[in-house]
């Protein structure tokens, strides 16, 4: 796998929202080979559209920018490895290993990182219409950094 992610390398708002998805109804989706498959320090596709919301895989090391999206809660499943997500806020991190999931809350200004390689799915409409925040808000907890 490549070095940690560049967060100057990590696509727009506008790129996530006019990305299509990889597979249709029926297909049948491994997951696990997909994610084998990614050598990139950080990947974030759309799966498949549901119901007008979307499923997307992540592949990262790293640390992801703070954000938030604006109308519709984002669920979490964590596929390999490990996750953190921090929150605007929230009196604790999530954390999970493989199988653990949490959904964030629509506005909630969040970002996940990860030691080491990790692969997550996260789905809603948050997925594809998210607002970036510039720099760490002055009352989150548990940022490790700068976004």
């Amino acid at each position: 796998m490549a070095s940690r992610m560049d967060k100057a390398d990590l696509p727009s708002a506008e790129d996530y929202a006019a990305e299509r998805a990889r597979f249709g109804a029926l297909d049948v989706i491994d997951i696990d080979a997909l994610q084998r498959g990614v050598s990139a320090s950080y990947s974030n596709r759309v799966l498949v559209d549901i119901n007008g919301e979307c499923l997307r895989l992540a592949v990262f090391e790293g640390e992801y920018r703070w954000h938030f999206h604006p109308a519709t809660d984002e669920l979490f499943v964590v596929v390999a490895g490990s996750c953190i997500s921090s929150s605007q806020g929230a009196p604790r991190p999530c954390w999970g290993r493989c199988s653990a999931w949490w959904c964030l809350p629509a506005r909630c200004t969040a970002r996940a990182r990860s030691g080491a390689r990790s692969t997550s799915r996260s789905s809603g409409g948050a997925a594809r219409r998210c607002s970036w925040i510039p720099r760490l808000p002055a009352d989150a907890r548990y940022g490790i950094g700068v976004g």
